[in-house]
C-alpha cells in the first residue's frame, strides 16, 4: 500500500473548540493513506449531562436540558426472579452493562420517547443486581441517540462510554467518547466529540468501545479502543470498518483509521480487549456485494503499538482475518481474556436461511482458530448472541422465539453445555439486534415486553466451571515478586509462570516455574530470587495466559519504583 502524510488543522466546532486534535485516516484496503485533522470539541459535564434532579440547574442555551424528570420506579407487575431495572411509559431498549470497581454494576439504555426523540439513561446497582437505581442521563439536546455502550476502563471505578450519534446532525459523523472517573458523580465525567463532515465522512453506525488503561500505567486520557463503520462518498464507499484510538503521547489528540471499498459493506461492530496482555480484537459483519458472501471481518493488534504521537508513517497495521465458510454469518460479538478469544455470531449452518449460533474460538490469541456449534437445530431460529470470556470458560446468551437462553463452555469453546432459559415468562424478550447483553460474572440485561411495553430486566445467568488466572500485583524489594490468583470457579492445574527483567540486569533476568495446583479463589506468590543489575528495567510477568508489565529500577540486588 502506498503511503503519504498530510496534516490539516481546524479550529472550531459548534464554537466550543478547546484543543487541536490531529487525526489519521487510512482509506481503502489498497488505497493511499491520508493523515488529516478533524474538528473537535471538549465539553464540561454540565453540557452533556442530564441530571436526575433539575432544581434550576444553570445550563447553556444551545444545549438546554429537557425539564422533566424520568421516573425509573416500576409499579408494573414482574415475575418472581427476573428483576425490573427500568419500567416507564416510554420504550426502554438496547441495554448495556459493565461491572466495575469492587463488583459494582453500571449500565444504561435508550429511552424511545417518540419516533423522533430519544433519551440516554444510566442505571447502577451496588448490591450485585438485587436492586437498581437511576443515575444521570445524557442531555436530550444532543439529538436522536441510540446504541449506548459502557465498559470498565480497567482500574478504579472509571468507565468509558460511546453511542451512535444523531444521523441528522453533522451527517451522523460525530464520534463521541465520555470518560467517567466516577459513574455516579457527573462532575467527573469528561466528554469530547469529533465532527468529520469537513472531510466528507458521514453515518457513523453501531459504534463499540472497549476500555483499557494499561493496568493504570497508561496516559490519564487513554480510553481504550473504539470501532464502528463510517461512509465517505468522495472515496466511493459506504459503511467501512473504522478504528478510533487516543494518542498515547499527546493529550487531546488521537487517531481515526478507516478502510472501505465500493464492493463491500461492514456493519454490527464489536470490540474487546484482552486485559491480560493488551490485545484488541475488533469484529464486523462483512458483506461482499460481488460474491454475496457474508463473513466475519476480524482485526487484532497490540495496543502498546498504537501509542505513538506521530502516526504519519502509519506504524503497525492490524492483523486482518476473515472467519466463516459457506454459511452466512451475522451479528458478531467478541470477547477475549487470558489468550482465549471467542467470536460468536448468527449463522445458517444447517439449513440456508435458518439462523443458528456458532462460535469461532482461539486458544492462542488469534493465531489459530477452531469453530463449534453453540445452538443449532433444524426447527428454531437462534438469534442475536452476546458473549463474555473468563479465559478457558465463557458464557453466551441468545434468543429463541422471544425467550432468552444461556449456555457455557469450560474448554475454550470446543463444547457448550445444555442451554437454560433465562426469562420467567414465555415469548416476552424483544427480538432485535442489541436487545440483550451479558457482562462479567453472569450479570445480564435484556428488553422485555411482559408488561405490554418494552422495559429492561435483569438476571444473573451464572458462570462456567473453569479457572481464570490473573496477576494481582507486581512488587519489588529483594528481587521481584508477583501474586498470581485464580478468580475462576474451578481448580487450576499446572499454571506456568515466568518473570523477565529487560534492561541492565546481569544476574536473575529470567525466572520461570509451575504452580501445580491453585484453588478457585486462591493465590500464590512467585519470585525471581536473587537478581543483580543497575539501571532502569521493564518487568514482565506472565502466568496462565495473563501478562502484566511494570517499570522499575534495579540497584544491585534490589528492585525499586514498582
Amino acid at each position: 500500500m502506498s503511503k503519504k502524510g498530510e496534516k490539516i488543522m481546524s479550529n472550531e466546532k459548534k464554537g466550543k473548540l478547546r484543543k487541536l486534535v490531529i487525526f489519521a485516516i487510512a482509506m481503502g484496503l489498497c488505497l493511499t493513506a491520508i493523515q488529516i485533522g478533524a474538528m473537535s470539541a471538549t465539553y464540561s459535564s454540565e453540557e452533556f449531562v442530564r441530571k436526575i434532579s433539575w432544581n434550576n440547574v444553570p445550563i447553556p442555551e444551545k444545549l438546554a436540558m429537557k425539564e422533566n424528570e424520568i421516573s425509573l420506579t416500576s409499579e408494573h407487575r414482574f415475575l418472581p426472579t427476573d428483576i425490573p431495572v427500568a419500567s416507564t411509559d416510554d420504550l426502554e431498549i438496547h441495554p448495556t452493562l459493565t461491572m466495575y470497581g469492587n463488583g459494582l454494576l453500571f449500565g444504561g439504555y435508550t429511552s424511545k420517547l417518540s419516533l423522533f426523540e430519544t433519551n440516554i439513561d444510566f442505571i447502577y446497582s451496588g448490591d450485585g443486581g438485587s436492586t437498581w437505581e437511576p443515575a444521570n442521563g445524557l442531555n436530550p439536546e444532543l439529538g436522536l441517540l441510540d446504541y449506548l455502550v459502557v465498559d470498565y476502563l480497567g482500574t478504579g471505578n472509571a468507565v468509558v462510554v460511546t453511542f451512535q450519534p444523531d444521523p441528522s446532525e453533522y451527517d451522523g459523523s460525530e464520534q463521541w467518547r465520555i470518560i467517567m472517573t466516577d459513574p455516579l458523580d457527573s462532575e467527573t465525567w469528561d466528554g469530547a466529540a469529533w465532527d468529520w463532515t469537513s472531510h466528507g465522512y458521514s453515518d457513523l453506525k453501531n459504534p463499540d468501545i472497549a476500555g483499557y488503561n494499561f493496568n493504570g500505567e497508561g496516559p490519564s486520557w487513554y480510553y481504550g479502543w473504539m470501532i464502528g463503520t463510517i461512509s465517505n462518498s468522495g472515496y466511493g464507499y459506504e459503511d467501512g470498518p473504522t478504528f478510533y484510538f487516543a494518542n498515547g503521547e499527546d493529550e487531546g489528540s488521537g487517531w481515526v483509521w478507516s478502510w472501505g471499498d465500493s464492493e463491500s459493506t461492514s456493519t454490527h461492530s464489536s470490540v474487546d480487549i484482552d486485559r491480560s496482555n493488551g490485545m484488541m480484537y475488533s469484529a464486523w459483519e462483512y458483506y461482499n456485494e460481488t460474491t454475496g458472501a457474508r463473513d466475519i471481518q476480524l482485526a487484532n493488534g497490540l495496543l502498546e503499538d498504537y501509542l505513538a504521537a506521530d502516526y504519519v508513517d502509519w506504524g503497525p497495521s492490524p492483523t486482518w482475518q476473515f472467519l466463516g465458510g459457506s454459511e452466512s454469518n451475522k451479528y458478531p460479538d467478541v470477547a477475549a481474556s487470558n489468550g482465549y478469544v471467542y467470536v460468536v455470531c448468527q449463522a445458517d449452518v444447517l439449513i440456508p436461511g435458518k439462523e443458528d449460533i456458532i462460535c469461532f474460538y482461539s486458544h492462542d490469541g488469534g493465531s489459530t482458530w477452531g469453530n463449534s456449534n453453540v445452538a443449532v437445530d433444524s426447527v428454531q431460529n437462534e438469534m442475536y448472541p452476546s458473549v463474555v470470556s473468563y479465559g478457558e470458560g465463557a458464557s453466551v446468551t441468545y434468543i429463541i422465539d422471544g425467550d432468552l437462553y444461556v449456555t457455557h463452555t469450560d474448554d475454550g469453546g470446543v463444547t457448550w453445555d445444555t442451554p437454560e432459559k433465562v426469562n420467567d415468562g414465555t415469548g416476552t424478550v424483544t427480538m432485535e439486534y442489541g436487545t440483550s447483553e451479558i457482562a462479567a460474572s453472569g450479570h445480564t440485561l435484556w428488553t422485555d415486553t411482559r408488561n405490554g411495553n418494552e422495559d429492561i430486566f435483569y438476571e444473573n445467568v451464572g458462570m462456567p466451571t473453569s479457572p481464570m488466572i490473573t496477576i494481582q500485583s507486581v512488587s519489588g524489594g529483594f528481587g521481584v515478586s508477583s501474586v498470581v490468583a485464580n478468580v475462576g470457579t474451578a481448580v487450576a492445574t499446572d499454571v506456568q509462570w515466568s518473570i523477565d527483567l529487560e534492561g541492565s540486569v546481569f544476574i536473575g533476568a529470567h525466572k520461570e516455574g509451575t504452580i501445580s495446583s491453585l484453588a478457585a479463589g486462591g493465590s500464590e506468590t512467585v519470585k525471581t530470587g536473587f537478581v543483580f543489575g543497575l539501571g532502569k528495567a521493564t518487568i514482565k510477568v506472565t502466568a496462565g495466559g495473563a501478562t502484566q508489565t511494570a517499570e522499575g529500577t534495579v540497584l544491585g540486588p534490589f528492585v525499586i519504583g514498582l
